[in-house]
């Protein structure tokens, strides 16, 4: 797993970088293998707010955009602690997942559902009839 971290106003150390790819790792698990693929981009900012222009009451932002099959998920989260926008960022980006997930899964028993549906229309018969019931043979 290939995962770009850039920060602002912070440095990244060596377990910053570690605890980052662990919780990536952690929001990509219901995946499996397709989380190593290396198509798949991912991209973590992190930042500490200077203070200069208060905007929040939040001091660190972690966003997270993970590119899969074309599209693109993106979580953002701010908190007091870099650890805690990290994590929230990674609950976030889980959600958002594991909704894509089982859209996908629901959206191809559909298609297998309206397959089988054409297939008994096209035959001239309808699911629970057989073909020799419809011609008259028994």
């Amino acid at each position: 797993m290939n995962v770009v971290v850039q920060a602002t106003n912070l440095e990244v150390t060596s377990e910053l970088r570690e605890f980052v790819e662990e919780k990536i790792s952690d929001a990509l698990r219901p995946f499996g293998r397709m989380a190593d693929d290396p198509a798949m981009k991912i991209m973590v900012e992190l930042e500490a707010d200077t203070g200069h222009h208060r905007k929040s009451e939040h001091a660190y932002r972690a966003e997270f955009n993970v590119g899969v099959r074309g599209r693109l998920f993106r979580a953002e989260s701010t908190a007091d602690d870099i650890h805690r926008a990290i994590t929230d960022a990674k609950h976030i980006l889980t959600k958002e997942l594991r909704r894509w997930k089982t859209k996908l899964i629901d959206d191809a028993r559909n298609g297998a559902r309206s397959a089988t549906a054409l297939t008994a229309e096209e035959l001239g018969f309808m699911p629970d009839e057989t073909p020799d019931e419809r011609e008259g043979i028994r």
